[in-house]
């Protein structure tokens, strides 16, 4: 295992402890929303039509390929589907809809991973979404509200990542 996959499944279990530790703050901090269903498997990549990158992602030898959005997701994608304790990842999984306050909302997760933790005997999963640092940034309250959605809808922590993640040498950088 290089350090690449190392440093970024330490990070998403790391983050994901974090997430799922909180979630008793997601509902009491996001009172106001109420998961109204789950569309599994149902959303598919929409065209670009030129405004971002859109392609498929190889996985392991044999699979089919994956539909991702852009070059970072792409990245991403390879750097998990690499680590061996990686059994299964998935684009766009599951569609949660939403109400927070008033509005009427949904939300799709780019990424479902899973990994065999072969010490602890299960199977931990973790749904990301992938953004450049300065989405993240611009769109933070909303990856919030959205991180207590997918937490209440699913019980799985929403981990973002970032082009941060990685350094120019494709390896993986510390973790905020």
């Amino acid at each position: 295992m290089n350090t690449t996959q190392f440093d970024l499944q330490n990070a998403l279990r790391e983050r994901a402890r974090v997430l799922l530790s909180a979630s008793t703050l997601a509902k009491d901090s996001h009172a106001d929303i109420t998961i109204k269903h789950l569309d599994w498997w149902s959303r598919s990549i929409p065209l670009s039509h030129g405004r971002h990158s859109t392609g498929y992602a190889p996985t392991w030898p044999g699979q089919a390929l994956l539909p991702v959005e852009s070059r970072l997701e792409r990245k991403v994608l390879k750097a998990l589907t690499s680590c061996a304790e990686c059994v299964a990842v998935a684009t766009q999984p599951v569609s949660i809809h939403y109400t927070a306050g008033h509005e009427r909302r949904s939300y799709t997760p780019d990424i479902l991973v899973a990994y065999a933790c072969k010490t602890a005997g299960k199977l931990e999963c973790f749904l990301i979404e992938v953004k450049t640092k300065q989405q993240a940034d611009r769109y933070r309250y909303k990856l919030m509200e959205r991180q207590a959605a997918v937490t209440l809808s699913t019980a799985l922590p929403l981990v973002v990542i970032t082009e941060k993640d990685f350094s120019g040498s494709g390896e993986s950088s510390h973790v905020d």
